[in-house]
Order: structure tokens, then sequence, then C-alpha cells
């Protein structure tokens, strides 16, 4: 009984432990000068980018490359990016800080680009709107 107990036991440490190495293995996937290269484009911090990943429930464990990350957050907002997100839903600027406002996503007086960091994040405003709107 003692060894059927022991090789239980034994069993769950090895499969803790076996848990717990794949997320660290997991949190060296990304390459940290990719990395760091990729949050000084994107103007954030890294414990800032974590958090952003948080409210969307990802983190960085889950995620294998910096392409990953870029496929998964986006374009950032410069721009030529915001003036194409612009044409392509035939806005103009003025109308889209002023839905942002409405959303309270961007107060009086701030610029879309100094608040925004991905163009996937105003798209997703402006595809409420739009569902909205068809209700």
């Amino acid at each position: 009984m003692k060894r059927i107990f022991s090789f239980f036991v034994a069993c769950v440490v090895l499969f803790s432990l076996g848990f717990s190495g794949t997320k660290s293995f997991a949190a060296t996937m990304i390459n940290q000068d990719e990395l760091k290269a990729y949050l000084t484009e994107i103007r954030m911090t890294q414990v800032e980018l974590e958090d952003y990943l948080a409210y969307y429930d990802l983190t960085l464990d889950e995620l294998e490359s910096v392409a990953e990350l870029r496929d998964t957050l986006g374009p950032t907002v410069t721009p030529e990016t915001l003036q194409n997100l612009l044409n392509e839903y035939e806005m103009t600027e003025e109308q889209l800080t002023d839905l942002l406002i409405e959303y309270g996503e961007l107060e009086e007086g701030e610029s879309i680009i100094d608040t925004f960091h991905f163009i996937y994040d105003i798209e997703d405003l402006i595809n409420l709107e739009m569902d909205y709107d068809e209700e």
C-alpha cells in the first residue's frame, strides 16, 4: 500500500513540476531583444504591455514570438495607419474624435495618436458604433 501511495505522490509531484516547467519555458519563448525593440516601437514598457494584454485575458507567456504579438495586437497608431482607417470607414478625424469622446475613450483636447497604441482598438469602437446604428 505504501508503494502505491508513494508512486501516486511521485506522479503528482512530477506532473506539477512538468506543468510549471512548461510555463517557465513558455515565458522564454519570445526573444527578449526583439521584445525590447517592439516595446520601443509601440511606445510602451513591458509592464504597460502586460497590463494591456491582461485586459484581454492574455499574457506574454501565451505568445511564442514578437510576430505573433504583432498579429494579435495589430498595427500601431501612426498618422498613416490612422488615415488609412479613416479612409476605410469614410470618416474624418473630427468625426472619429467625437465618437471616441462619446464612448469615453478620449478626453476633449487629447490626440488619438497619443492616446491609442493600436488601430484594432479604434476599429473595434467604430464597428461597435456601426453595429449600434444598424439596430
